[in-house]
């Protein structure tokens, strides 16, 4: 009897003092947006990933060379996969707890999570 209120009591603390896994949230600014001063270019990819009362939508800004007119577009997601078209571009890939990975055309894109190219 004692043995089993000692792995009950065990179990419990266990479940207490466990660091809780906090869910991936999809929301959030990716970027891999960054500036060349030899070059005086700025170069990348900037997502920003919001919910909506449909959905999620996202902010995308290419720079190539310099930055691009920002386009608001649908977000398709499913658990952590997440897919968006631009006009003539699709993102194909995943959200993870630093960073939006996949495919942007055919370049392989990985996009910190984290503060905007432009704060």
């Amino acid at each position: 009897m004692k043995r089993v209120v000692l792995l009950t009591v065990l179990q419990v603390l266990t479940a207490v003092t466990a660091p809780a896994q906090s869910p991936v949230r999809i929301t959030g600014i990716y970027s891999d947006m960054h500036y060349i001063p030899q070059a005086g270019d700025v170069l990348g990819t900037e997502v920003f990933i919001v919910a909506t009362r449909d959905g999620y939508s996202a902010v995308v800004q290419i720079a190539q060379g310099a930055p691009g007119v920002p386009q608001v577009v649908p977000v398709t997601v499913n658990n952590l996969d997440v897919s968006f078209s631009l006009p003539e571009i699709r993102f194909v890939g995943k959200v993870t707890r630093t960073a939006l990975v996949g495919t942007l055309g055919y370049d392989k894109v990985s996009l910190r999570r984290g503060k905007s190219y432009w704060q």
